[in-house]
């Protein structure tokens, strides 16, 4: 059985896929906030305020969260980097 995060996450991912990235990120913020620790709603709600046309938001957010999601220095230096969200954090 799913977690409610995880169906918070279900729904916020529903909303993306059919492009209502504010809505998207109306609910993640409202679950970010009943589950602050969980990273994946970090990262929809990242996703969801890029898609907004919101970049600088969205990488503030990432780099936030950036020990938690492996994006501390290891993770910018040789091919770490292409594997992480490195990239998504520079212009």
């Amino acid at each position: 059985m799913p977690t409610e995060a995880a169906k918070w996450a279900a729904r916020i991912q529903e909303s993306l896929d059919v492009g209502h990235a504010f809505a998207a990120f109306d609910l993640a913020r409202e679950a970010r906030a009943a589950f602050p620790d969980d990273l994946r709603l970090v990262l929809l709600a990242a996703l969801a305020l890029m898609r907004c046309g919101a970049l600088a938001e969205g990488r503030a957010l990432l780099a936030s969260h950036e020990s938690r999601l492996g994006l501390g220095e290891e993770a910018s230096m040789g091919a770490k980097r292409s594997h992480t969200l490195a990239p998504l954090l520079t212009e």
